[in-house]
């Protein structure tokens, strides 16, 4: 007899970088694809969507034998379309807490004219939210003839528990543009615990949204120590880039913010809650200039360039953060008339780029895309790593060519 009613997983979610859960909609006055909302206009992210990523993720990180398909197929609902077959798994949506709200451009730059392509140029909405609770319920109870036995919920909670262990140690991406580094998540924590006789009255009078904060028994699960999974990424890459005296970089964004130098200016670098980073889109493009002008197609092809759908990416980027104190200086630039030496009309403006400073970022490969094989992947970033030696690479505003190294992460 299979005692096990409910089981529930409190998942702590913290957001490395902003993340866009498209609305389908475009904001009327600024044109930017906005992000989803629930009726009280918070922001969300659906529990289909959760589900999708979770269930993404088992497929990817849970070890099963081949005696386990038939589990397998029940869990993720895909032996039958009838509702009385749905999945034990329930995901419900939560609400996010912005820590701030961003407007980001994004352009595909034509590397022959050096300008935006043709209708290469939009932008959306994106938010950083505060660490939040993910809830994930095992319902063994509403499912009477299709129940699942111990052992069966054992083998499930152990997919379960292995999904949990791989987005605490690799991170897992959620929401749209995740190949360029947006929507980069971990799991900080996470806690467990069973519906039992005697914990049902707390259960009761618990609100679901504070189940995780009730007196229910909840184990924490030993994430840290948890290796037993399959890894999602094949190969992780580091990415280190230095700023000199003779290179200062800017990556321009839309939005502005209190200078370092001068308190009384705006300073254009791209930034996040104050603090400048080179974003993971940023990267992407210039490296993949630097593989086109050089011929290597394998580089469209792990990137997703290559087919019809851009969006299937075997490699995504996440961003380069700052490492240490930043020491941005302010340049003062002018149009002047070769002539009377005469400033032009609007000819003059301050920049405020970065010398001396070193960002760190990572190029990870996923294991479920991988087009190439081991001994392909190495000649492709030995070639890369070779243009970063030399530095061929341009990237920012003024094309400055950074000191660039990126080696494997065993």
């Amino acid at each position: 007899m299979n005692n096990t009613i409910r089981m529930f997983w409190a998942i702590e979610l913290q957001f490395q970088s902003p993340v866009h859960v498209g609305a389908g909609s475009s904001d009327a006055y600024m044109g930017a694809a906005n992000i989803v909302k629930n009726g009280a206009g918070e922001y969300v992210i659906p529990g289909s969507s959760l589900a999708g990523l979770f269930f993404a993720g088992m497929r990817c990180s849970a070890k099963r034998g081949a005696d386990d398909k038939s589990l397998f197929n029940k869990i993720m609902s895909e032996e039958s379309q009838n509702a009385q077959d749905a999945s034990h798994l329930m995901f419900r949506t939560i609400s996010l807490k912005p820590r701030m709200t961003l407007l980001r451009d994004r352009v595909r730059i034509n590397p022959e004219t050096k300008t935006a392509a043709d209708k290469a140029k939009f932008a959306q909405w994106e938010i950083l939210p505060e660490n939040t609770i993910m809830l994930l319920e095992l319902d063994n109870v509403s499912k009477k003839d299709n129940a699942l036995t111990e052992d069966e919920v054992l083998k499930v909670t152990t997919w379960i528990n292995q999904v949990l262990a791989s987005w605490y140690h690799e991170g897992f991406f959620m929401g749209a543009y995740s190949a360029v580094g947006n929507g980069y998540t971990q799991v900080v924590s996470a806690k467990t615990c069973t519906l039992t006789r005697d914990n049902y009255k707390e259960y009761r009078k618990s609100s679901y949204d504070g189940l995780s904060n009730s007196n229910m028994g909840w184990d924490v699960l030993p994430l840290k120590t948890i290796n037993d999974f399959n890894r999602t990424y094949s190969k992780r890459y580091k990415i280190t880039l230095k700023t000199g005296l003779h290179d200062p970089l800017l990556i321009k964004g839309n939005s502005f913010y209190p200078s370092h130098t001068n308190p009384d200016t705006d300073a254009p670098f791209i930034h996040r809650d104050g603090t400048i980073f080179i974003p993971g889109s940023s990267i992407r493009g210039a490296i993949g200039a630097f593989m086109k002008k050089y011929g290597i197609l394998a580089w469209a092809e792990l990137t997703g360039q290559a087919t019809s759908d851009p969006t299937i990416s075997s490699i995504k980027f996440t961003d380069l953060l700052s490492q240490g104190s930043l020491n941005p200086i302010q340049i003062e630039h002018h149009a002047e008339d070769q002539l009377s030496r005469a400033i032009f009309g609007g000819g003059k403006f301050d920049e405020e780029r970065v010398f001396d400073t070193i960002f760190q970022g990572e190029i990870l490969v996923s294991k479920a895309f991988q087009t190439h094989d081991d001994d392909k992947l190495q000649q492709i970033f030995e070639f890369l790593a070779s243009g970063m030696k030399f530095r061929q690479i341009s990237l920012g505003a003024g094309a400055a060519h950074p000191e660039m190294s990126i080696e494997e992460v065993k």
